[in-house]
């Protein structure tokens, strides 16, 4: 048996924050405590914390595509399942100024416009910069042009430390289909750094440019930088790669990248190096990737996660007791809870017998003076 004061994490190589319990009232209080402490003040701007305040960027004078925003707290995007007679939220328009997430994510965003292009959570970026966020599950249909976070990156905007997850398809019949797991495309000086792709993106349409992170990399775009993506890329098409399906860019733009070659089922690329998923989750094949600051990564276990943003170093005197000992192991169970369900920590308890592990779990971090198991 665990003793009764462990505190267990599931972490899913995504986001390390995707369930976590406390057994403990004690553990609990000093949790909560240390995240009061450690997180970063409030940055100025307009305050973003609900699906609905975040589809009036653009639509009301109070939220202008110049704007500068900040994520408040995760968001449920569910409802948009519903949203404009079943087409669901309703891409943010050209947007030239700042979203900082803060390490927060916005889950189960729902897009089905199939007569529509440049679909995503954002149109068109230009000159913008977006930041330290996830979205994920999400669940896209567009025209021909379309990403999980934006359409097209334009314009000397930046992009960094965010990363995707769910599904995107084109459904024309009539042009060429550009998509990517991140982005369409990429432009005129705009850069993208740290992020990561976990999205099914798929066409049948045999003239199709689309790649797991990237659909086309222009001849004018910035650097692609410390990015991965894994997801399953298809499509008949002949511009299909796992992380980038065409690179028009005169010189190498793309700097220590990587996709998956076997959950991608792409073995090539217009650019990245190709690892395999046993290869993904060792630290030594991310070539000038920054550990520690940026990224985490549990050694054969998980892919790489973003380091959150919100938690700054210890303040002195707190931190993990002295009898506290990480550990870390994998778990033999399977189960049906859904990702990114947080639970309330104040009422919902778990029998340490049957644990009720993330659906793509890959290691457990536990907490404790125990880590005895029957």
């Amino acid at each position: 048996m665990l003793s009764d004061d462990i505190h267990i994490k599931c972490d899913d190589g995504r986001d390390p924050n995707a369930i976590e319990l406390e057994f403990d009232r004690v553990n609990y209080a000093l949790n909560r405590l240390y995240a009061q402490i450690q997180r970063v003040p409030d940055p100025d701007g307009i305050p973003i914390s609900t699906i609905e305040e975040l589809q009036l960027i653009g639509n009301d004078p109070d939220y202008p595509l110049d704007g500068t925003y900040y994520l408040t707290n995760h968001i449920d995007a569910s409802a948009t399942a519903t949203w404009n007679d079943g087409a669901g939220f309703a891409p943010i328009g050209q947007f030239t100024g700042t979203f900082d997430g803060r390490g927060f994510v916005i889950r189960d965003l729902y897009i089905n416009r199939p007569g529509t292009s440049a679909v995503g959570l954002f149109s068109y970026i230009s000159g913008a910069s977006l930041r330290d966020f996830g979205v994920v599950d999400a669940d896209i249909v567009c025209d021909r042009q379309g990403g999980v976070l934006v359409s097209r990156i334009d314009s000397e905007s930046t992009v960094a430390r965010i990363h995707v997850s769910g599904a995107v398809a084109g459904e024309t019949a009539e042009a060429n289909v550009q998509l990517g797991g991140l982005a369409y495309n990429i432009r005129e000086g705009s850069t993208i750094d740290d992020c990561y792709a976990d999205v099914a993106v798929s066409s049948s349409q045999n003239r199709s440019q689309i790649g797991g992170l990237i659909g086309v990399v222009s001849s004018t775009s910035g650097e692609i930088t410390n990015c991965y993506s894994i997801g399953p890329v298809s499509s008949t098409g002949s511009s299909v790669g796992g992380l980038i399906g065409i690179n028009l860019a005169s010189s190498n733009e793309i700097v220590d990248c990587y996709w998956d070659t076997e959950t991608s089922g792409q073995a090539t690329s217009a650019g990245g190096t190709g690892l395999t998923t046993n290869q993904m989750v060792q630290t030594a094949n991310f070539t000038n990737w920054p550990f520690g600051s940026v990224w985490k990564i549990l050694e054969g276990l998980s892919r790489p996660y973003l380091v959150d943003p919100q938690v700054v170093s210890p303040l002195p005197g707190f931190g993990i007791p002295s009898n506290m000992q990480l550990k870390t192991l994998t778990w033999q169970k399977t189960h049906n809870v859904p990702a990114y369900d947080y639970g309330d920590p104040d009422t919902d308890y778990v029998d340490i017998g049957v644990f009720p592990l993330h659906r793509r779990l890959h290691a457990v971090e536990i907490w404790g003076t125990s880590t005895e198991t029957t």
